[in-house]
């Protein structure tokens, strides 16, 4: 070092201590995504696109319930789903699970062996027998649950006694809070909003719609009733009613209706950064209706 000049030196110095100091500090902490508050909430990574059929009230093991799951199949094949709702009433009559096999494995052997993921809600008919079992055959993670696939967050609710009770009701509100995604959809049995048979259920009304407007529930999607309905955007979520899947009956109107058909049906969501749309259609592929939500 006696070779070098003072100002080398000083040079030298300062630059080893910068080092020293930049190597020091702690590493930056990546963020973690907050949990939602269930322990049955699931997750999954998904590409920008998040497109998925849905279809309720088809547990008959009938030629018309595999005339829709047939249909399901072939819009997979035209283009892939990633994902099918099963809306309830998954087992007729009453929920027995020994019927399984007859009324859902057999009739969509070509959803299956397509493989198509699936997420199930109860219905006020598979409940009769053996509630559990049945979430058990349908790989239900709970009786009410998440599911987020890239610009969605899918909340699963347990409407199948035509009441939601305060203590799903408040996991449901924390769960909402806790959801950053860019588009929430709910799914459940009996709708609130419907101009079927059923009709509306004012119960759910009051508990849900409050709940839906606060954070920004762009759809809600349910059965029930046997037939397609799409609602005008009340409080800001669009409510649909699928329950197409077996036995279809007439469907009327109501104030808040925008859309009503009857038939064998089933619906197909898309989903991404840019937007939210809708598809109805029917087993023949006619497009019963259509509808960008967002």
């Amino acid at each position: 070092m006696g070779h070098m000049s003072r100002r080398t030196v000083v040079a030298l110095i300062l630059a080893l201590a910068f080092a020293f100091a930049c190597s020091s500090q702690p590493p930056v902490p990546r963020s973690q995504p907050s949990p939602t508050p269930t322990a049955t909430s699931t997750a999954s990574p998904s590409p920008a696109l998040f497109r998925f059929a849905a279809v309720g009230d088809f547990g008959d093991g009938s030629a018309g319930e595999k005339r829709v799951a047939d249909a399901i199949a072939a819009e997979h094949a035209r283009r892939p789903l990633d994902l099918l709702l099963l809306l309830g009433d998954m087992v007729y009559p009453d929920g027995d699970p020994a019927e399984v096999d007859k009324k859902f494995r057999a009739p969509y052997a070509s959803v299956l062996q397509a493989g198509i993921d699936t997420a199930a809600v109860l219905g006020n008919h598979d409940i009769m027998t053996d509630a559990d079992a049945i979430a058990d055959a349908f790989g239900m993670p709970g009786r009410y649950y998440t599911l987020a696939r890239g610009p969605v967050e899918l909340f699963a609710l347990d409407s199948s006694t035509g009441a939601i009770d305060r203590r799903q009701a408040a996991w449901f509100a924390a769960a909402l809070a806790a959801s950053r995604a860019r588009w929430k959809i709910v799914f459940m049995h009996v709708p609130a909003f419907s101009a079927g048979r059923h009709g509306p259920n004012p119960g759910l009304q009051q508990t849900l719609v409050p709940l839906l407007d606060r954070y920004d529930v762009s759809m809600v999607i349910t059965g029930h009733d046997h037939d397609y309905q799409r609602s005008v955007p009340i409080r800001g979520t669009v409510h649909v009613v699928s329950g197409g899947g077996c036995c279809p009956r007439p469907v009327g109107t109501a104030s808040y209706t925008a859309r009503s058909a009857t038939g064998l049906h089933f619906v197909v969501v898309e989903a991404s950064d840019a937007g939210l749309s809708l598809e109805a259609i029917a087993v023949d592929g006619t497009v019963l209706d259509r509808a960008a939500i967002g």
